[in-house]
């Protein structure tokens, strides 16, 4: 006698290049200015050595990566032990929708919003401490989360959210590196001409990111969309490219 065993059919996101993608999405948030990058800067320049600066943005970049990830995790297996594909397609819309709200807000002036607003109050310790403390607090900013929950929620494996959280992360550490080798050179007159006009550039791709994913999760567009039958809580890495 043989039970039968429950199968339900999940659509993930199969896209050729999918690193190279997400990576993109940091290359842009990377321009953005933000508390965390900026006070790491006040402390190195304080030390008027651009290889501290250095020292210190790589330490920082670490706890970007090690932050990510481990919000992809916290997210991600949850996810996929739940297997549910109608609950999956609506906690997805509402991420689109609070994206889209941040979006404005951030449009319309608004500061920056993080996860972990607490960790600056009374930080002290080794440079390297904190810049990778402050890494992990900076991955958690309100419009890095909603920007890539989408992305990886739809993964096909906890292996690929893994990766795609890095790929993101050294994207956005890589223009943070080139622009903060220009804040160290040109300083207050630099963050006075650009960086505003940067949180912009990133309001209008969360929008972009918004709307692409609640039309991918209504079946409007269907690029990279793929179903599969996963039997009971197994979780099952497929490769397609489309």
């Amino acid at each position: 006698m043989t039970g039968n065993v429950e199968t339900s059919e999940v659509a993930t996101l199969n896209v050729k290049n999918d690193h190279k993608l997400i990576s993109g999405i940091g290359v842009v948030h990377g321009l953005a200015s933000n508390d965390e990058l900026l006070l790491l800067l006040t402390i190195t320049l304080g030390l008027s050595s651009f290889l501290t600066v250095f020292i210190g943005l790589t330490i920082f970049t670490i706890g970007v990566v090690f932050g990510m990830v481990a919000y992809g995790l916290i997210i991600k297996i949850p996810i996929t032990k739940l297997n549910q594909e109608k609950v999956i397609k609506t906690i997805n819309i509402s991420i689109a929708v609070v994206t889209l709200v941040y979006a404005f807000y951030v449009l319309f002036g608004g500061e920056t919003i993080n996860l972990l607003p607490f960790v600056n109050e009374g930080l002290t310790g080794a440079l390297l401490i904190i810049a990778f403390v402050l890494g992990i607090k900076h991955s958690l900013d309100a419009d890095h989360v909603v920007a890539i929950t989408g992305i990886l929620v739809r993964s096909p494996s906890t292996k690929r959210t893994i990766t795609l959280a890095m790929a993101w992360a050294l994207g956005h550490m890589f223009t943070a590196t080139i622009i903060s080798g220009i804040i160290f050179v040109f300083k207050e007159a630099f963050l006075t001409a650009f960086l505003d006009n940067f949180e912009i550039i990133v309001a209008y791709m969360l929008i972009l990111i918004a709307v692409l994913t609640i039309l991918w999760e209504l079946d409007i567009i269907k690029f990279g969309k793929s179903h599969h039958h996963h039997p009971g809580m197994e979780e099952v890495e497929h490769d397609h490219t489309h």
